[in-house]
């Protein structure tokens, strides 16, 4: 007879956005994850906004559970922008564990002021330590 190994879980979340710099906007609208063992994967849709006289900015979402990083590659994670949106305008992206506060660290670079990028879709892997 089977049992399950590490036992799975999942659930819905709605992550909480802190410390945002040069006035940028996020609004993150729902979050879902899956873990199995230590790992935990995640996938948040978002709305990103830049200030119309900045191009670029950072900000820190919630995760749905607590983990004690150490290092920032203690979370990854790849983020995906549709709506017709070129990601070429994305110059620079930044996806790493924040290891002060515990929470996913966003750095984002735009090509140009005032980016609004609808319908983002963030996936990040870490592990609970």
């Amino acid at each position: 007879m089977g049992y399950l190994i590490n036992n799975p879980t999942s659930g819905i979340y709605e992550p909480t956005v802190s410390n945002e710099t040069n006035g940028i906007v996020v609004d993150a609208t729902i979050g879902s994850y899956i873990k199995v063992g230590s790992i935990v994967n995640c996938f948040i849709q978002l709305e990103i906004s830049t200030d119309v006289l900045q191009n670029n900015g950072s900000f820190q979402l919630s995760l749905p559970i607590a983990s004690n990083f150490t290092i920032n590659k203690n979370l990854m994670g790849l983020l995906q922008w549709s709506d017709n949106g070129v990601l070429a305008n994305i110059t620079l992206l930044t996806i790493t564990a924040e290891t002060t506060n515990n929470t996913c660290f966003i750095d984002i670079e735009t090509l140009n002021n005032n980016q609004n990028m609808q319908f983002c879709v963030l996936n990040i892997q870490y592990q609970v330590i």
